[in-house]
């Protein structure tokens, strides 16, 4: 299991992928899907949650069949090995994709 603090994984976003949340990219560690925040942001009609706090726990094929279908969530029975510790304790993560 990887765990890393907020500060940490925080820094290590913005340093991929810039600034905005919605553009930090994440793969689903079952289906290999890649997606960001804005891809959640473009599903119609959109989503309840907010987008920029889902794409690194949701794959979003949850949402959109055409993402092929998977429902994996990095909180669920089977969760994700990469762990944020934030202040409200332990969160479940997906990966960085690789770099853009």
């Amino acid at each position: 299991m990887e765990e890393y603090t907020l500060k940490i994984w925080l820094e290590e976003a913005i340093r991929r992928f810039g600034p905005d949340p919605l553009n930090w990219n994440f793969v689903c560690p079952t289906c290999g899907h890649v997606q960001c925040g804005e891809d959640f942001a473009k599903i119609n009609p959109p989503l309840a949650k907010d987008p920029k706090n889902i794409a690194y726990q949701e794959c979003i094929g949850r949402y959109d069949k055409k993402a092929g279908g998977c429902d994996f969530v990095a909180y669920g029975l089977i969760s994700s090995d990469i762990v944020v510790i934030a202040p409200c304790g332990e969160v479940h993560v997906f990966p960085f994709a690789e770099e853009t």
